[in-house]
């Protein structure tokens, strides 16, 4: 059986659009709550795809995204990081050609 979130994500990819704004730029670190703070743990960095598109590290199907999650269903323990980065037009703005033409000479 398929998660709702993964049905909807494939059959409406675009089905997030709306909740996009410049102010994505989010680095979340999701630690297990019982373990020392000495211990050494391994890290697990998230970076989730979408074609550079759209997406989110909390979208879709929360229980394959949340760091959370991942932690209370993990063998051993870690320390899970997942992070948001700008997509589509906000991540294209950036022309170097427009920036050397419009500069002062």
């Amino acid at each position: 059986m398929l998660h709702k979130g993964f049905t909807q994500a494939v059959n409406d990819p675009l089905i997030l659009l709306d909740r996009q704004d410049e102010q994505c730029l989010y680095l979340n670190i999701f630690t297990p709550i019982n373990v020392s703070n000495q211990s050494l743990l391994p890290v697990l960095i998230w970076i989730h795809g979408d074609a550079l598109q759209t997406g989110c590290s909390s979208q879709g199907i929360p229980t394959i995204y949340n760091g959370t999650n991942i932690i209370a269903n993990s063998l051993q323990p870690a320390i899970i990081v997942t992070i948001n980065y700008r997509l589509g037009v906000l991540a294209d703005l950036y022309l170097p050609a427009l920036v050397e033409e419009n500069s002062p000479e």
